[in-house]
């Protein structure tokens, strides 16, 4: 009886521990598993990869780091001025001492008069000084240095301008695809669904003797291969949409979805104009 007692003691214990321990643990990882659902547009797929981008941010330091040349380029042609100052403690001045027997009687002592001491210096000394200059005549070095910082930070703006579209590109083509791919897939459920139908008239037709079973083969035929259309069409979607995640900067675990549709936006090109936008 007393072991009984013990052995549910000890069953109650451990259950009572592992509860605590997986409860908490299967909780987290629920949370965690809701947590990972995003949905984007295409704006805000664009925002997002572009804040998760170490490119873009590598371009934007670079961008930062351009402008800090030009303005230390730009400082340099300006006057320069210089200011130091200076305080110097002593604590123990050095003195000499006149004794009586000094041969001058001053202010009419007598000529055996105490012994003086003289401090020699101050206990605090200040200094301050202030110089200006300015660059006359440098060969031209300023001027170039301060042109070719001008020039490095046109450069470093056109590279983050590049890096930027190209990452509006990648995520555009990867949405995209994901749209298409969904399309290709809506298309062939529904040729799935019509030849199924198909199949089943078919098959009611030879069970009336109204068709042959050469043509139910062919209408079965028919739904296999459709079948198959239906299964690249659904890994194609899965493709685009594992794209989409590592164009967004997500791991493969998380869950994205995205809010748009396809749709066409006509619009007129001008050659000439367009080969001046390219050439910018």
């Amino acid at each position: 009886m007393l072991f009984r007692q013990c052995l549910r003691c000890g069953v109650v214990l451990l259950l009572h521990i592992l509860g605590s321990i997986l409860i908490p643990t299967l909780a987290w990882r629920l949370v965690a598993a809701q947590e990972s659902v995003y949905t984007f547009t295409i704006a805000q797929g664009i925002g997002h990869a572009l804040s998760n981008s170490r490119e873009f941010q590598v371009a934007q330091k670079d961008v930062e780091l351009a402008n800090e040349k030009v303005k230390e380029a730009r400082a340099a042609l300006l006057p320069q001025l210089m200011l130091d100052t200076g305080y110097t403690f002593n604590g123990d001045l050095p003195t000499i001492v006149l004794d009586g027997d000094f041969p001058l009687n001053l202010g009419g002592l007598p000529a055996e008069a105490e012994p003086i001491e003289i401090e020699m210096g101050a206990t605090h000394n200040f200094q301050g000084r202030a110089q200006a200059t300015y660059p006359l005549f440098t060969w031209g070095q300023l001027g170039n240095i301060y042109r070719q910082a001008v020039l490095g930070k046109q450069a470093a703006e056109r590279t983050l301008e590049a890096v930027q579209l190209d990452i509006e590109l990648k995520v555009r083509q990867a949405f995209h695809g994901v749209l298409l791919a969904q399309a290709f897939v809506d298309v062939a459920e529904q040729s799935l669904a019509q030849v199924e139908r198909r199949y089943t008239l078919t098959q009611q037709q030879k069970a009336a003797g109204v068709t042959t079973r050469l043509e139910v083969i062919r209408a079965n035929v028919q739904v296999v291969n459709t079948r198959s259309q239906l299964i690249q069409a659904q890994n194609q979607r899965k493709l685009a949409e594992e794209n989409l995640k590592l164009t967004l900067g997500f791991s493969l675990d998380d869950t994205v979805s995205i809010d748009g549709s396809l749709h066409a936006e006509l619009k007129s090109v001008n050659v000439d104009q367009a080969i001046a936008t390219a050439l910018v």
